[in-house]
């Protein structure tokens, strides 16, 4: 591994509720930071972070475990910490070391008390938090219900910056409204390829773009301005004025990923490098 400068170097917390998928969204950041060449799982023991007998018997983390990934010439390291509340020193411990959070959402239950405990620990350290919400491949998965139930617990902060388009089982597919594509994967190896916006959700991708670029304005005074004056932002300006917006805390990006499919990981990992 080659040396990092500081300004190459991001230091991420992953938190989440139990089942949130935590420890699958590190092995698939292990396997695009090729750290690993084969994904391993919960259910087989086999992943890099839950590497005790206890952790394997009872299939879950108690541990937090730190890990890195290099990505797009950065060396991003993260811990993936345990969900139970059982082990929050774990979690705390973690937060003191790091500059941002992921928060994993289980598409299929949305936000349970694990995750708004994480995340009031995570308030409490003024932690810039990025949203993740995981398990959409499964039958369970109900995005609407979870962005209303994220919205309940966090108020105006959750911002969607995806959308998935076809959550569920078949779900292969996202829209990016920072990009204003659609990424298409094929196979669960995070193999994608980048497409044009399909008519039907072009107008929502739209709205929730121009939503961003609100959001964006409302976090600079000198971009207010700008925003008033010109009625939009360049791509730049919205860049800038998100992440004073993320950094600051004012708003908590939403992602959408399956890390069991190894879907949305590459373009988290992309955001991380950029932004966190």
């Amino acid at each position: 591994m080659k040396n990092y400068n500081t300004d190459k170097i991001r230091n991420v917390v992953i938190i989440g509720g139990t089942r949130s998928g935590k420890t699958t969204l590190s092995e698939a950041m292990l396997f695009e930071g090729k750290v690993i060449d084969r994904r391993g799982t919960v259910e087989g023991k086999t992943t890099v972070s839950d590497n005790t007998g206890v952790e394997q018997l009872y299939q879950r983390s108690i541990y937090s475990t730190p890990l890195y990934a290099e990505f797009m010439d950065h060396k991003i390291n993260f811990i993936d910490t345990p969900g139970a509340d059982d082990y929050i020193g774990g979690v705390i411990s973690a937060l003191n070391v790091c500059d941002s959070a992921i928060m994993t959402i289980n598409a299929g239950q949305g936000v349970e008390v694990g995750t708004e405990i994480m995340g009031r620990y995570a308030e409490e350290h003024k932690m810039p938090m990025i949203i993740a919400v995981n398990q959409l491949d499964t039958d369970k998965a109900n995005w609407d219900n979870t962005i209303d139930s994220l919205r309940q617990a966090f108020g105006g902060k959750p911002t969607i910056f995806q959308f998935p388009v076809n959550p569920g089982i078949e779900f292969n597919a996202f829209v990016d409204v920072l990009k204003m594509k659609m990424y298409k994967f094929s196979g669960e190896d995070g193999n994608y390829e980048v497409c044009d916006i399909p008519g039907d959700l072009n107008g929502k991708a739209e709205d929730m773009r121009a939503s961003l670029m609100e959001m964006a304005a409302e976090s600079d005074e000198a971009l207010m301005e700008k925003f008033f004056d010109a009625g939009e932002l360049s791509d730049e300006e919205m860049h800038i004025g998100l992440t004073i917006g993320f950094v600051n805390g004012t708003l908590y990006p939403i992602f959408t990923i399956s890390g069991k499919k190894d879907i949305g990981v590459q373009r988290l990992m992309e955001f991380i490098t950029e932004v966190a």
